[in-house]
């Protein structure tokens, strides 16, 4: 495991990897208390003091949150693991970041949770229900139907500024939708490996109920497709 440069960050970050029931909200967006944070953020880049200072001043509610919980930058590549030990987490909770990846890049991610989950432990994956968006699309009474809007190809505010678009290519922020995740074909793909639940819903899950109401959002289940894998032992 690589620590975390801020050497207060790196003292919350491995002390909590220290312990039993450890979580991983991979993909976090903003940290989460009682969870192990992972993103490819610019913000997660930042050391504690700026969080800090920023938090002072009142001018970034979200560096209060970086006080709060310990986190991490970095991004998947494939062919490259995780920075956690075989058999070492619980559950990783992973929403709205399947979508934003290549679809060649799914499988070996499944490979590493699997690898640092622990036998029993359980992926939980919300992705955006893009067939419903592209079944409400075709509903349209004009012949042009803007996929930028409608399935969130590319948001607006990308298209709107060249750029917006150009540090997005630069730096890999994941934030137009690449992937269309076909929930019922998982099992079919992953079965040897994990076991699947389908057709999930807000805080319907096999993970902690009290740790997972502190990271799952129903605005974030709403107009999703929810669903799990154990790993098998």
């Amino acid at each position: 495991m690589e620590p975390n440069s801020d050497v207060t960050g790196r003292r919350v970050w491995e002390t909590f990897m220290d312990d039993a029931d450890a979580y991983l909200n991979f993909g976090a967006g903003d940290p989460v208390e009682g969870w192990l944070n992972f993103d490819p953020s610019p913000l997660f880049l930042l050391p504690r003091a700026v969080h800090r200072t920023l938090s002072a001043l009142g001018s970034s509610a979200r560096s209060r949150r970086f006080l709060d919980a310990p986190y991490k930058w970095g991004r998947f590549a494939r062919g490259r693991r995780l920075p956690f030990a075989d058999g070492s987490l619980k559950a990783v909770y992973c929403s709205h970041v399947f979508e934003h990846l290549p679809a060649d890049d799914i499988p070996p991610l499944l490979d590493e949770f699997h690898r640092i989950l622990e036998p029993g432990g359980v992926l939980r994956v919300i992705v955006p229900d893009l067939m419903a968006a592209a079944e409400k699309a075709l509903e349209s009474t004009t012949p042009w139907v803007s996929l930028d809007d409608s399935l969130g190809t590319l948001p607006a505010e990308v298209t709107r500024s060249r750029l917006r678009a150009a540090l997005e290519g630069l730096f890999g922020f994941p934030s137009l939708h690449k992937t269309l995740v076909l929930e019922h074909r998982v099992a079919e793909a992953v079965g040897d490996m994990w076991e699947v639940r389908t057709g999930l819903g807000y805080l319907e899950s096999a993970i902690d109920g009290p740790r997972l109401e502190r990271v799952e959002s129903q605005d974030r289940c709403n107009a999703a497709r929810v669903f799990e894998l154990t790993r098998k032992p």
